[in-house]
């Protein structure tokens, strides 16, 4: 990310980054997560168990605020990988594949945020997915050498102001106006 609002942008990740590291892993409630911690006693150098969104609506996506999108292998739930593969259709599996380095999904009221882009080229392949909460609706804007492609699944989420100087920064870095 380039440029002086890149900048930000770029430290606000980093920030984010540690922010998550350092905190313990969410709750929830079975039906939202699974875990894979072993039935041996917890020690200081045992890793958190493992959070994973294992289904029952968008809306219970909102507790993975700071966590990543590979993390909680949010397209790895059937619900999930139905939906974005009926939205993307054949660009599926190249949208999955491409989403290497990610910034922390973000939550603003309803509207959830994550970004992910390919490791060789972010500002010419990067997607940025956002999810409507309360509608249950997914949008996805992808960056791609300097077009950008919209999909949608209902209808266009309207972006809150939290978000828009960072994906404007996204645009700009893409070549998009």
């Amino acid at each position: 990310i380039q440029g002086e609002s890149g900048m930000k942008f770029h430290g606000l990740l980093l920030a984010a980054a540690f922010v998550s590291a350092c905190s313990p892993a969410s709750s929830g409630s079975a039906s939202s997560v699974s875990s894979n911690a072993s039935t041996q006693p917890a020690s200081a150098t045992s890793p958190a168990p493992k959070v994973v969104y294992t289904g029952g609506g968008v809306q219970k996506l909102k507790q993975f605020e700071g966590k990543r999108v590979r993390e909680i292998e949010l397209w790895e739930e059937a619900d999930m990988k139905a939906r974005l593969g009926k939205l993307l259709g054949d660009k599926f599996t190249t949208f999955t594949e491409n989403w290497l380095i990610e910034a922390p999904i973000v939550v603003d009221g309803d509207i959830l945020m994550a970004a992910g882009c390919s490791g060789q080229d972010c500002p010419g392949d990067q997607y940025v997915l956002f999810i409507d909460l309360a509608r249950d609706n997914i949008n996805i804007q992808h960056f791609e050498k300097g077009k950008l492609i919209m999909y949608k699944e209902k209808d266009e989420i309207k972006v809150p102001e939290k978000f828009a100087a960072d994906l404007a920064t996204m645009k700009s870095n893409s070549a998009i106006n």
